[in-house]
């Protein structure tokens, strides 16, 4: 399976028949990110399925909780991964309501979550990872703990 551009409930959706199935057992993941919701859908989906994800080219936001989800996680040589906080999508200029934060601050901890379950990272060094925008490659990616080595690399 590919997934390649924004995470949404129709790649959940995809993600979650193909799992249920049986015909599941790799994914080439190229995401500029999306729906957070979407992306836990299909993380909760794959996760102990013994499902490979390989990322390539641009892994971010909602792609990364996608990828982590992976039993076994590689990347290609180039990928380039990013990670920031969960945001509310609204509306430009307009200031988020209660529910939407308390809802943030949910989503925000799941990610924390995830990233100190499923890399090396610590729950510290977590929250610094989503607290602003960081970029990074492969190197950085399997020293953290995002992936288990290269793809395609012996």
């Amino acid at each position: 399976m590919t997934i390649f551009g924004e995470i949404n409930e129709k790649t959940a959706e995809e993600v979650v028949n193909s799992i249920n199935a049986g015909t599941l057992d790799t994914i080439w993941l190229y995401s500029n990110g999306g729906d957070l919701l979407a992306a836990l859908a299909i993380y909760d989906a794959i996760l102990g399925k013994g499902v490979k994800v390989i990322g390539t080219g641009y892994v971010v936001s909602a792609g990364v909780i996608v990828l982590l989800g992976g039993d076994q996680r590689y990347a290609t040589k180039n990928t380039r991964f990013m990670t920031h906080e969960v945001k509310v999508d609204t509306p430009v200029g307009v200031e988020p309501t209660a529910i939407q934060l308390a809802e943030l601050a949910v989503f925000q901890g799941i990610y924390v979550e995830i990233l100190k379950d499923r890399t090396k990272v610590t729950e510290e060094s977590c929250k610094q990872l989503i607290e602003s925008e960081h970029n990074f490659g492969l190197d950085r990616a399997i020293e953290l703990g995002f992936v288990q080595g290269e793809w395609g690399r012996k």
